[in-house]
């Protein structure tokens, strides 16, 4: 499918920096270390924070339309993005299709939220091409080495979605 290529180096450049380092334990690595995805200079970002050691990135995003957004990193050789979006409200009775759904709509709306985040789109529209093969918690490969799995945390007062995105 045309869309491999582009998904891979969408997830690697948000993935990681561009510089080329090992693992403090000297590992050599495909890619460099976490980077921020955001920034608080962005006009959408209400509050930003990110953390990194090693090949571990943690990144907390309050935007100003009010959504909580918390993004995981990690890498070396193989790759994962995890973008986990707090919902206030009572999600209990949604089904499966709706999550899935959401996960489409997030990474559009991520999107366009900064010129460097454009490439989420594509993701939206790989999960919105193939949301009737998805199952929820399930990995999905649109293309071999590359996943995708949507996920839920369900609470009375908030729901998490979760969306995974995984290059091995």
């Amino acid at each position: 499918m045309k869309y491999v290529f582009g998904l891979f180096v969408i997830l690697l450049s948000f993935l990681m920096g561009c510089t080329s380092e090992g693992t403090s334990s000297g590992e050599d690595c495909k890619m460099g270390r976490p980077a921020p995805m955001f920034s608080d200079t962005m006009r959408f970002v209400a509050q930003h924070r990110f953390e990194a050691e090693g090949q571990k990135g943690i990144e907390a995003v309050k935007l100003k339309n009010g959504l909580d957004l918390e993004i995981l990193q990690t890498g070396c050789n193989d790759l994962m993005q995890e973008f986990r979006i707090k919902q206030k409200g009572d999600y209990q009775y949604k089904d499966d299709r709706f999550w899935i759904q959401g996960a489409s709509q997030s990474m559009a709306l991520l999107s366009v939220t900064s010129p460097n985040l454009a490439g989420l789109n594509q993701w939206a529209m790989t999960i919105a091409n193939f949301e009737s093969s998805m199952k929820l918690a399930e990995p999905f490969e649109p293309e071999p080495g590359i996943a995708v799995t949507v996920d839920k945390i369900l609470g009375k007062e908030q729901a998490t979605l979760i969306i995974r995105l995984e290059q091995k």
